[in-house]
């Protein structure tokens, strides 16, 4: 019947997962979360009971790809994050070794973004179809029905290595400041 209920649970702050252990359908956490660091938390008072704590699970489906760079080397350790329409943050996982990442959803339209501003790395953040992660809206849109295995490869440019002579004139600098030293 889909019903549960929980004893003997000490007082405090809890969150709670549901999962499906035949596999159709997408883990979920309570409110509406696929990842357990995003489930919101509910308080357990000492004598009340506590109600609709309930989860509607989704059929699953898959993204996967792969992260490569300008060259074809795969791209490791680089964040994934996927994004909804209304651009809220559903679902995030670093790429393996080998340039490989995997999500799995339910079914609906999203964006997906490569790396962050704030991430270091020798790589470009990059949206799906060339966006920059600064404006998330302007990435494309893709659907993903429930029960598909999605492939979605990435790849992404190098960061500009800046080259060149630094001239600072010291007669245009206060005198406060031409004492700097630079390593």
């Amino acid at each position: 019947s889909g019903t549960y209920t929980l004893t003997a649970l000490p007082n405090g702050n809890f969150s709670i997962g549901f999962f499906d252990e035949s596999g159709t359908y997408v883990a979920e956490y309570y409110d509406n979360h696929y990842a357990a660091t995003d489930a919101l938390t509910f308080t357990i008072p000492s004598s009340a009971p506590i109600t609709n704590i309930n989860a509607q699970m989704k059929g699953k489906a898959l993204i996967q790809g792969k992260l490569s760079g300008p060259d074809g080397e795969a791209v490791a350790n680089h964040s994934i994050t996927l994004y909804d329409v209304g651009l809220n943050e559903l679902a995030q996982t670093p790429t393996t070794s080998d340039g490989r990442y995997a999500l799995t959803v339910p079914g609906g339209v999203y964006r997906l973004c490569a790396g962050t501003a704030t991430q270091v790395t020798t790589y470009e953040a990059e949206c799906y179809l060339d966006a920059n992660p600064s404006d998330i809206a302007a990435a494309t849109l893709f659907t993903v029905e429930n029960g598909v295995e999605f492939t979605l490869d990435l790849q992404l440019a190098k960061k500009a290595v800046p080259t060149g002579t630094v001239v600072i004139l010291l007669d245009s600098m206060p005198k406060s400041i031409r004492n700097l030293h630079f390593n």
